[in-house]
């Protein structure tokens, strides 16, 4: 038990840290690059990082179920034989999205959104991909193997304070930097956080079996399901900034990626609690013991709901001068973009972590059926809204698009599982708590 505590505090604590580190960096970069420079390269780094779950083709989490399986069989040593062969298909995707994203910007770049800006440092862009695809996945088995600790660090944390701190020595050295010096310094960060990601990783694969039950056909066929899943979720979340990208300006990309960026401020509780409650809750399901499940996910949701619904108070009244002071003064008018996404970050918080708990109870088809129908609905309202009331208006349709799927995943829970995941249950959990004292 003491054990689950320090690696939850570390979870968080590692969460906290890269969100940070990813909020500081980008104020830097509002400070050494132009508007229209930073917007384009939020347009690519979004981009880019759709094609890193592409990349992955779903290893990320099949690799994580096939170690834990094993783990749980006895048969830890073949765990190898999964590292070894979901690698070789991360590999290959990561190779064939890598060519596909210089194709993309090179052919479409331009056209879409309006910047020549858009194919500098292509190639560095697409080695980013195939770093940061590798390095995922590597975080990821760590995670399998219960190296809790790595897997936090190389899952977004190191990358992040390497970028801050490179961008840091440039700002007290030098007062700007042109994008194409920032794609290196950004895929520099990947090489290293993707090397020791792969030297942590390798010290404690290479004692196990190259050998396993586990064929290349089963983690595909396990893999990509959930591949589509993760897609539609990522998509539900960048649709926004390629429509202001491909109906607005570059600048106007700048600030509505700024206010999403601050936004993960909102989203922290949620991505905190996402990172641990998935084996818990695959766990219990296992049990059978369903009351325990809605218990632990309605009082998670009753967490992560007080820690957004206080920070969207915040935004809410001092949402404009936050973006000043971060980013400059030209990003305060991004105040209700902010406003607006955070909308769904608390709705999000509201309904539960329905989601989790259907891909953790065999429902993940339907998740994905759902996330797919209320992707295209979204963009269609992000392209009405944009063209009537510009940034805002997108904003203001990622956040009811978000709304709109949590309620579906809210109500399949209930019609699968027949328990609720909205946020609840905290008094009772303190009372109870007390009354055992």
């Amino acid at each position: 038990m003491r054990r689950h505590a320090l690696n939850g505090v570390w979870v968080i604590s590692g969460k906290v840290l890269a969100i940070v580190a990813g909020v500081l960096a980008n104020a830097m970069l509002t400070r050494l690059m132009s508007p229209e420079e930073v917007g384009i390269y939020f347009l690519m780094i979004s981009i880019a990082s759709v094609a890193v779950l592409f990349a992955q083709a779903g290893q990320n989490q099949a690799a994580v179920r096939f170690i834990a399986r094993l783990r749980g069989q006895g048969l830890a040593a073949s765990a190898g034989s999964v590292v070894i062969k979901a690698f070789l298909i991360a590999g290959s995707a990561s190779l064939m999205m890598a060519v596909c994203y210089a194709f993309f910007v090179e052919l479409l770049g331009y056209p879409l959104f309006h910047s020549e800006l858009m194919v500098v440092g292509s190639l560095w862009v697409a080695a980013w991909i195939v770093l940061n695809a590798l390095r995922a996945l590597a975080a990821e088995c760590l995670r399998g193997l219960e190296e809790i600790r790595l897997a936090t660090l190389f899952e977004g944390l190191f990358s992040s304070l390497l970028f801050a701190l490179l961008l840091l020595f440039v700002w007290l050295n030098r007062q700007d930097i042109s994008l194409y010096q920032v794609i290196v310094i950004t895929t520099c960060s990947a090489l290293l956080s993707m090397l020791f990601a792969l030297y942590s990783l390798g010290r404690r694969v290479v004692p196990l079996s190259s050998h396993g039950p586990v064929g290349v056909k089963e983690l595909l066929r396990t893999g990509l399901p959930l591949l589509g899943g993760n897609i539609v979720v990522v998509l539900m979340t960048s649709l926004g900034l390629w429509v202001v990208g491909y109906l607005g300006t570059a600048e106007d990309a700048a600030q509505y990626g700024a206010a999403a960026r601050v936004m993960l401020l909102a989203q922290f509780p949620l991505l905190a609690l996402n990172a641990m409650l998935p084996p818990m809750i695959a766990r219990i399901h296992a049990e059978g013991n369903i009351q325990e499940m809605e218990r632990v996910v309605r009082l998670a949701a009753s967490v992560a709901l007080l820690g957004s619904g206080l920070v969207m108070l915040v935004f809410l009244f001092w949402g404009g001068d936050l973006l000043a002071l971060l980013f400059g003064s030209f990003y305060a008018d991004a105040r209700w973009i902010l406003v607006f996404l955070c909308i769904g970050v608390v709705a999000n918080a509201w309904s539960g972590f329905c989601g989790p708990v259907l891909m953790m109870t065999g429902y993940h088809n339907e998740l994905v059926r759902m996330s797919l129908w209320a992707a295209s609905a979204t963009l269609l309202a992000t392209w009405v809204l944009g063209r009537s009331f510009g940034s805002e208006g997108v904003a203001l349709a990622m956040s009811v698009g978000m709304i709109v799927l949590h309620l579906l995943m809210w109500l399949a829970v209930r019609r699968h599982i027949a328990i609720w995941t909205h946020a609840g249950g905290m008094l009772r959990f303190v009372m109870a708590y007390f009354a055992s004292r």
